[in-house]
């Protein structure tokens, strides 16, 4: 049996529109910059994401052949999540909806020749049932919307099943809400947020 450590890629994505400050990026930021992993059994990478329908395949490849991560949690912004929106599945089926440079993306397929729709193997069920302990607000969900987040999560299940995305909603500050203009009712502190992550980060790990 390996012993050896694994490795988690954690990702974020940058603006796009309607989210000029995108809190998954907020979010990544602070992690790398804390570090701290001390009570994970894991090396964590980070990752931030264009938010761009050309780039974001080629970004997200070059995370995987550069890490060789043992599995992979994606974080997006989704004002309808009411705490940690755990996803069980990604389609085959992108949107046209314009990315961050205002490209529209195809309404082809993610992958062509590829299955409609590709799931997660992990346990999401136990990992929300420790948010659930930890204090958080967590659900399953099996829409992950058709945009940008909807396809970095169908690449990364085609390349490991072994991946999540989780769906977040604003962080609350004293300065106010990142993003600003967030019309949604829920929302998290980044302390909770980054804490909760971590919680799933630890899941991920355990025999």
């Amino acid at each position: 049996m390996s012993t050896q450590t694994p490795t988690i890629l954690i990702t974020g994505f940058g603006p796009f529109p309607g989210a000029p400050d995108n809190p998954s990026q907020t979010i990544i930021e602070a992690l790398a910059a804390q570090n701290d992993t001390s009570a994970i059994n894991a090396n964590i990478i980070y990752g931030l994401l264009p938010t761009h329908w050309q780039k974001l395949a080629p970004a997200l490849a070059k995370l995987f052949a550069q890490h060789q991560p043992d599995f992979c949690l994606h974080l997006g912004y989704s004002a309808r999540s009411p705490g940690f929106c755990l996803e069980t599945t990604a389609y085959n089926e992108p949107c046209a909806q314009p990315d961050v440079d205002g490209y529209a993306g195809s309404c082809g397929p993610v992958l062509i020749a590829q299955p409609l729709q590709l799931s997660s193997k992990l346990p999401l069920e136990v990992i929300e049932q420790e948010l659930s302990k930890a204090g958080f607000n967590a659900m399953i969900s099996n829409d992950p919307g058709r945009y940008l987040c909807n396809m970095s999560y169908y690449l990364s299940l085609a390349h490991a099943r072994s991946s999540l995305f989780v769906h977040i909603p604003a962080l609350k500050s004293d300065a106010g809400l990142v993003p600003q203009g967030h019309e949604g009712d829920n929302h998290l502190s980044l302390h909770d947020t980054c804490n909760g992550l971590m919680v799933i980060a630890a899941s991920l790990t355990k025999p």
